[in-house]
């Protein structure tokens, strides 16, 4: 998934944005929207993950951690205006950042986890 937003952010969104932005930056919808959904996402990887440990409740975690931090991607591409390339910017950062935290470090079995340390392993 850290492929395919580098992919949508260097063919679709033309590349890493450069330059300052035209215009003072404002809290507007789409910052809320993005912040929520990384903060949800980093709540799935931290908290909601280390919690379960059948693999299919694990995969459909990972998909929606990944989905939401894919998503904010799609923001600063599509949503945020062109004359703002700093704001831009952070979104592609961010979400690239917040698709990293779900390296799957805790499905390898051999993997020493603080989550798993009363297993036994051969």
């Amino acid at each position: 998934m850290v492929g395919a937003i580098c992919f949508y952010q260097f063919n679709i969104g033309h590349g890493i944005p450069l330059g300052a932005n035209a215009r003072a930056q404002e809290f507007q919808l789409p910052i809320g929207l993005a912040l929520a959904q990384v903060a949800i996402a980093t709540v799935v990887r931290w908290w909601a993950i280390p919690r379960f440990s059948d693999f299919s409740i694990l995969l459909r975690l990972l998909v929606l951690g990944l989905a939401l931090s894919e998503a904010v991607t799609f923001y600063g591409i599509f949503i945020i205006p062109g004359d703002m390339p700093e704001t831009k910017l952070v979104f592609f950062i961010v979400s690239l950042l917040s698709a990293l935290q779900f390296a799957p470090l805790y499905a390898s079995p051999k993997a020493a986890s603080p989550f798993h340390a009363n297993d036994i392993s051969p």
